[in-house]
């Protein structure tokens, strides 16, 4: 009988034990919390860009991806918008079973709230890896055409007012140009540059970038970065859009000593 209780008092203090240690995590397992084993299929959605996952072995490595982290509430998500990744799970009916959007590597928007992740990380580059595929290439002269008005690509592109001011930026230095030849120049110089969008990167830093804005001169020399419309550029590297992409040149170059020149002027 003293067997007993002595076994049974141990038993109980590993319980207590394992129900304060997930009480002093404050949040809960990505397999108590998430249903993607009955999962068969995902949507993984970037921007535009979707890709339709079936592969048992992609489907895999993301459950197991999303199953590591412990995941704990941070504030509500009602009325968010904003995010990098969705990936909607359906099962065999072709119903959906779970909806994530993840805003970072250590942070999703899930079942109404902003959860932080602890103990795991969700992989960008997998993602993109997964996404590739599908990215589409994008010519920057019509980008450009864009903020003009002649084509809307996005809410921050006006559709009828077109540029009178062009900025750039460099390390610190700025100049703001209302001479109609150079906000032409300035958007002439993308015509026939092409990228390719290659990965989504919202933390990248601007060090060594040109950043370039077009807008209204009624707001110069003090406008807005991306007043109206606009993007970072960085010579050999890859273009990085206001939007969170970083996209590799495919075709054609920027005239750096162009903006080099202006940026003297602007001195």
């Amino acid at each position: 009988m003293k067997r007993f209780w002595t076994v049974f008092v141990c038993l109980l203090a590993l319980v207590l034990l394992g129900g304060q240690t997930a009480c002093a995590s404050g949040g809960t397992g990505g397999r108590n919390l998430l249903c993607l084993d009955e999962a068969v299929h995902v949507s993984l959605q970037s921007g535009r860009t979707f890709a339709e996952i079936d592969d048992p072995a992609v489907l895999s490595h993301l459950r197991e991806m999303f199953y590591a982290p412990v995941y704990e509430k941070d504030q509500s998500s009602e009325g968010w918008v904003g995010w990098s990744y969705a990936l909607t799970w359906y099962d065999k009916k072709g119903e959906p079973v779970e909806e994530i959007v993840v805003q970072g590597e250590g942070y999703v928007n899930y079942d109404g709230w902003f959860q932080t992740l602890s103990g795991g990380r969700l992989d960008f580059q997998y993602f993109e890896k997964l996404l590739l595929p599908f990215h589409v290439t994008e010519d920057l002269g019509e980008l450009v055409k864009a903020i003009r008005g002649e084509r809307l690509l996005g809410k921050d592109f006006l559709e009828e007012k077109e540029p009178d001011a062009f900025m750039v930026e460099k390390d610190g230095r700025r100049a703001v140009f209302t001479d109609p030849e150079v906000v032409r120049q300035s958007i002439e110089m993308f015509d026939g540059v092409r990228v390719r969008r290659a990965w989504a990167d919202g933390t990248q830093e601007p060090e060594g970038f040109y950043v370039l804005t077009w807008g209204d001169k009624t707001n110069a020399p003090d406008m807005p970065v991306f007043e109206w419309g606009g993007f970072w550029y960085r010579p050999g590297d890859h273009i990085f859009r206001q939007y969170g992409y970083a996209c590799t040149l495919e075709r054609g170059s920027v005239d750096t000593a162009y903006l080099d020149r202006l940026l003297a002027e602007g001195e």
